[in-house]
Order: C-alpha cells, then structure tokens, then sequence
C-alpha cells in the first residue's frame, strides 16, 4: 500500500503543478511514458493570441520533472525564533540530475504538502522551481548532498518555515504584571483568542535549502529561497538564487 500512496500522491503533485502552470497562461501536458520528465509545458496561447511577454530570456516548451513530500502538522517543531519548522528531505537519482542539466529548458519542481489538523494547519501545498542553470549552480555550491545509503542518489534537504509566533498567554501575562490588564480581562481574553498569533506580521513564511559547511564543520548552512523561485509565472525568465550562495 505505501508503494501505492507513493505512486498516487506524485500524481497529484503534477496535476498541482499542471493547475498552476495553466493558472498563469501555460500549457501543461502530462507525458506518456517516463523519459525522466513528467511535463510538457508550452505557451501556445501566447503565440496563437498574446500577449507576448516581454523579457524572458527562455521560450517554450519546458520538460518539468516534479518532485514532492508529503509532511504533517505533528512534523513541525518550534524552532528557537519561534517559527514553526518542518525538515524534509527530497531524493533525486544522479541520472536524472544528469538530465535537468542536459538542455536549458529543463525545470526541476519541488512540491510540499503539509497534511494539516483544525489545531494548527489547513491543509496546503508549497512549491518551488529551479531552472537548468540553477540545478548546475546548486550542484557546484553543495545543496544535492550525497545519500549514505545510495551513491546513485542526492538528497536536497529542504526547511518549510512557518510565520513565528507568539503565545497569547505569555503576551496576556505580561500586560497583567505591567498593569495594562487585569486578571478579570485576561480571563476574558484567554478564552476568546487563539493560543498564538504572529509576532511579526511583516515576516514570510519560506522554503530553506541546507548546503555543506564550508569549513570543516559536520553542521549544514541553510539558505532561504527566494520568493521568485515560488511563482510559475516567472520561469524562463533571468531569476537569480538570491541567497543560496
């Protein structure tokens, strides 16, 4: 049965994916046999109707290979900066790296269900994407670490980082010992809020990617993904790695 729940959840991650890139003016088609891709992706819209974009520096058809993990709320921990974090860790065959790097037109997607409760999550998916160029990049910086168990595969250790939170009981706590609430009005608020909510609404919630110190340090260096590599709308288009140096 897990090969089954396996088989079928990958097929819904590239149907999500598919959704999404139809969503935002491509088309996407889901190839019939496995030549190490999932999807066909192409703009025939644009080029029957327009608008064309402008500036992107690679055209259509894209070969997409998806890949995704499935996470729950009771797999998230709360991390010392009071976000909520979830590591996971996706596999890729070195053959198939060996084939995302092969033509520029070729994307890698990543995407992460979180298996959500009433308590904590909804349910939701996270995805991102790397281009050709991106994946050479990677590879070279050390973010496809080696598997212990199968030098035919690299695993990209991936960090989903919720929004930090603050607790509603310490924050009513520390408005009663300032004075600025009574223990009548803490009760009262107690009962009606959330057991948190965000400190900081300024945050964002994002995906990290964890790479090899480059000291001789056995520590991983996690680096944040940059919002652009989560929108569909801009592949093929000169989107740099930001902070996965």
């Amino acid at each position: 049965m897990e090969f089954f729940e396996r088989l079928y959840r990958g097929f819904e991650a590239e149907h999500y994916v598919a959704g999404k890139l139809f969503s935002v003016g491509y088309e996407a088609f889901k190839l019939p046999a496995d030549f190490g891709f999932d999807l066909m992706v192409t703009n025939q819209k644009e080029q029957s109707m327009g608008p064309r974009q402008k500036g992107r520096l690679l055209e259509p058809p894209f070969a997409v290979q998806v890949k995704s993990r499935s996470l729950r709320s009771s797999d998230f921990q709360t991390a010392a900066s009071g976000r909520d974090e979830a590591r996971v860790s996706v596999s890729i065959k070195k053959e198939s790296l060996d084939l995302l790097v092969g033509t520029k037109r070729n994307f890698l997607v990543v995407v992460l269900f979180v298996d959500g409760d009433a308590r904590r999550f909804e349910d939701r998916a996270i995805h991102f994407w790397f281009g050709s160029d991106h994946i050479n990049a990677l590879l070279e910086r050390g973010y496809f670490l080696p598997n212990q168990a199968d030098r035919r595969v690299r695993n990209l250790r991936c960090s989903l980082r919720m929004l930090p939170m603050l607790s509603v009981r310490d924050l009513l706590d520390s408005l009663v010992s300032q004075n600025h609430l009574t223990q009548e009005g803490k009760g009262i608020l107690a009962s009606e809020l959330p057991e948190r909510v965000p400190r900081n609404w300024n945050a964002s919630e994002y995906v990290a990617l964890a790479r090899e110190a480059r000291n001789a340090s056995d520590e991983l260096v996690w680096r944040s993904v940059p919002h652009e590599l989560c929108d569909f709308r801009n592949m093929g288009f000169d989107i740099g790695l930001g902070h996965l140096d």
